[in-house]
C-alpha cells in the first residue's frame, strides 16, 4: 500500500517519515545511555563498598546491586514525550487540510466518511505503537545489560519484576 494512503494530501510525508525515524533512534539511544549512567554509578558505589568490606575485614554480609526498575529512572521520560508528540502531529495533519487550496470541506464531503480521519491518525498511530515496541527492546536490551555486567553473586534476589523472571 502506497505510504500517500495514510497521510493528508500534498503532506510532506517523506520528511515525516525521516524525522520520526530520526526521534525514535535518538529516543532508544537517550533511554539506554540514561539507564548506563546510573547503571555505572550503581556499580562504582557497589566496588567501593566492597572495597571497604575487604579492607574492614566485615563479615559476610555483601551488598548487592540494586534492583532494575531502580536503575531505569529518567528510561522512559524520552519514549512518554515521543508518544504524547503523536497527538500534536495528529493535530498537524488534521490542520494541514486548512492549508491554502486543500478545502477540508471536499475530506468532510468525501463519501467514505472515515477518510477525513484515517490520513490524520493513521500515521501518527503506527509511530506511537513503534515507539512502544521500541521501549519495550530498548528496556530488554537494558536488563540484559544489567544481568550480563553486574558482578558475579551481586545480583540481588528479585533483580527483576519482584522475582518474576529471575534466572540466578
Amino acid at each position: 500500500m502506497r505510504n500517500e494512503f495514510w497521510y493528508p494530501p500534498g503532506f510532506p510525508w517523506e520528511d515525516e517519515w525521516f524525522l520520526q525515524r530520526c526521534a525514535l533512534a535518538m529516543t532508544v539511544l537517550a533511554g539506554f545511555v540514561a539507564f548506563l549512567l546510573q547503571f555505572s554509578a550503581a556499580l562504582e558505589a557497589l566496588q567501593a563498598e566492597l572495597l571497604l568490606h575487604q579492607v574492614a575485614e566485615l563479615p559476610d554480609d555483601l551488598p548487592a546491586m540494586p534492583p532494575l526498575p531502580g536503575l531505569m529512572g529518567g528510561f522512559g521520560i524520552c519514549f512518554l514525550l515521543l508518544a504524547l508528540g503523536q497527538g500534536v502531529l495528529a493535530l498537524a495533519h488534521y490542520l494541514w487540510h486548512y492549508q491554502g487550496g486543500r478545502s477540508i470541506y471536499r475530506m468532510r464531503t468525501l463519501p467514505q466518511r472515515s477518510e477525513l480521519w484515517r490520513r490524520c491518525l493513521a500515521a501518527p498511530a503506527a509511530a506511537l505503537v513503534r515507539c512502544a515496541l521500541a521501549a519495550l527492546c530498548a528496556a530488554a536490551l537494558c536488563a540484559l545489560y544489567y544481568r550480563i555486567f553486574t558482578p558475579a553473586g551481586l545480583l540481588p534476589a528479585h533483580w527483576l519484576l519482584g522475582g518474576a523472571l529471575c534466572w540466578n
